[in-house]
């Protein structure tokens, strides 16, 4: 992955960075930005080199937005369905922003998943801020190391840190993703976190299709 050319580089940093914030979950700030075509931008360069599926999921999710009116009924629609989707529901979550949820059925937090993060973060010199009220294996907290990994990678030119980006979204988070596309497959309401999440699964492909073999 060194020799992607620095439009590339860039292009999927930035979409990394978005997708990111995604599952943090919505504000004002957000879902304004959201609206603005700019938010797209670096989906749209990286449809040059990544194949995304659907191929129109950017046109997708331009309808979706597009459907309100103003910015408060999307950000309302979009904090319900947050909720609803990872965080609280009647019925039972249907898919937990948390790795170790998915480790076996009905599994807790801070499992082996969580461990895993931490000793990946230390082996690093890394540390998750103490105002960071998350356990170590949440979705938005793994993009961000993975984030790390590649800018690390491509500033200081170490095929170290690349193989073991290539490596992480092999082999840990396109699996973890499988299973948690699956479970919001039938969310139909708002389809805003589904095509986001089949975005982040295209772009983890194309970075796992640099893996060194010597690291398998």
């Amino acid at each position: 992955m060194i020799g992607f050319p620095n439009g590339q580089r860039k292009a999927l940093l930035m979409a990394i960075k978005s997708i990111c914030r995604v599952f943090w979950g919505p504000d004002d700030c957000f879902c304004q930005s959201v609206q603005n075509e700019s938010f797209l931008s670096p989906f749209k360069e990286l449809s040059t080199w990544v194949v995304f599926n659907p191929p129109n999921i950017l046109n997708q999710i331009r309808r979706v937005v597009a459907h309100y009116s103003n910015v408060p009924s999307f950000c309302s629609d979009l904090e319900e369905t947050y909720v609803r989707l990872f965080i609280s529901n009647r019925g039972g979550v249907v898919a937990p922003l948390y790795q170790s949820c998915y480790e076996y059925e009905n599994a807790p937090l801070m499992g082996v998943a969580a461990g895993n993060m931490q000793k990946r973060f230390e082996s690093k010199g890394l540390s998750l801020s103490e105002d960071l009220n998350e356990p170590p294996d949440h979705l938005s907290i793994a993009l961000e190391y993975l984030y790390f990994l590649l800018e690390t990678g491509w500033t200081e030119e170490s095929g170290e840190f690349l193989d073991e980006a290539a490596f992480f979204a092999s082999d840990v988070l396109i699996p973890w993703m499988a299973q948690f596309s699956g479970r919001l497959a039938l969310e139909a309401a708002n389809r805003f976190y589904v095509l986001f999440t089949s975005l982040l699964i295209s772009i983890l492909e194309f970075i796992a299709a640099n893996k060194n073999p010597a690291t398998q």
